[in-house]
């Protein structure tokens, strides 16, 4: 029956409405002059406020999983790097293993986490996003799930619950305090459990991102912090300062590997949509990604980090 009404939710014939886990959500979703306000007081909150603006404009971008989306396979392609740079922690993962889904969207990381068995929670702080991930998350199967409505950066709500890993991808650099937010995932991960997160990379943001495009250069370079109102908050970290934050969040045996230099990376129109559907394509443009990623002359223009560890 749940299934049932999220594939109602997701395409648009019930309405639905969890629970807000903070008031902030409910003025967010409402937008206009109040949720202005709301992000004029903390910025983090743009992110979400432009999030939830782009699903009413480009719908059919943000539902990146459905097949018909015009961004399908390039989101598809990002995944599969991830899937192939954790394939060690993803072999680990068996049926009913529990996994906490940070920042989770549209069901990037829960969808194909439920088809390997696992039970998984997703929290993010976008409604119609949360609503869209049900509906694919109802089409998925052996594992389960769950959804939360929640500021990704207070997991307050979860105590008591412990998960055999976690999932944050491109989410804690667009919060105020990604450090304690890292550090509020891990406590809720089993001991022994692991935890892979990534944020994006300046230089490689810098040179992909359409959103830096009017924003000055030469200000970007010094300053680790960008906010464009009603557009964008986000911060940056070396890869120095996200092994010091992994450590101080209980991570041991951390790893940290660029990704994404291709897809919406600073080689973005070096390969097209219709290029990206096929597999063989995929294939190679994977071993190019691994390649840019050990050579000292690309290795650096990474859009995004992604850090790994394991909890003490």
């Amino acid at each position: 029956m749940l299934d049932g009404l999220g594939t109602l939710a997701g395409n648009g014939h019930i309405d639905v409405l969890w629970q807000p886990m903070s008031p902030d959500l409910e003025t967010l979703r409402g937008g206009g002059e109040e949720a202005r306000l709301l992000c004029g007081r903390d910025h983090q909150w743009w992110n979400t406020f432009a999030y939830e603006r782009e699903w009413l404009e480009f719908p059919e971008f943000n539902d990146f999983l459905d097949p018909g989306s015009p961004v399908h396979n390039r989101k598809k392609y990002q995944w599969e790097i991830y899937e192939r740079l954790l394939r060690r922690e993803m072999s680990g993962l068996v049926m009913g293993s529990r996994v906490l889904d940070v920042g989770g969207g549209v069901g990037r990381a829960a969808v194909p986490l439920v088809r390997r068995g696992c039970d998984v929670l997703v929290v993010d702080a976008s409604w119609t996003a949360l609503k869209v991930a049900w509906k694919h998350l109802a089409e998925a199967s052996p594992g389960s799930y769950d959804i939360a409505w929640a500021d990704v950066g207070k997991l307050d709500f979860l105590c008591g619950k412990t998960y055999d890993a976690a999932v944050a991808f491109e989410v804690l650099c667009y919060l105020r305090s990604p450090g304690v937010a890292l550090r509020g995932i891990v406590d809720r991960v089993k001991p022994g459990g692991w935890v892979a997160f990534s944020m994006e990379n300046k230089l490689g943001a810098a040179l992909a991102d359409p959103a830096l495009k009017g924003y000055d250069l030469l200000k970007l370079l010094g300053d680790d912090r960008v906010q464009i109102e009603e557009e964008l908050y986000v911060r940056y970290f070396s890869k120095e300062e996200l092994r010091k934050m992994a450590a101080e969040a209980g991570l041991s045996r951390v790893r940290i590997v660029g990704c994404h230099y291709i897809a919406d990376g600073p080689f973005n129109k070096a390969v097209s949509e219709s290029k990206l559907s096929k597999r063989t394509i995929r294939t190679r443009l994977r071993a190019m990604e691994s390649v840019f990623s050990m050579s000292p002359v690309t290795r650096n223009l990474a859009r995004a980090w992604l850090v790994v560890g394991v909890k003490d």
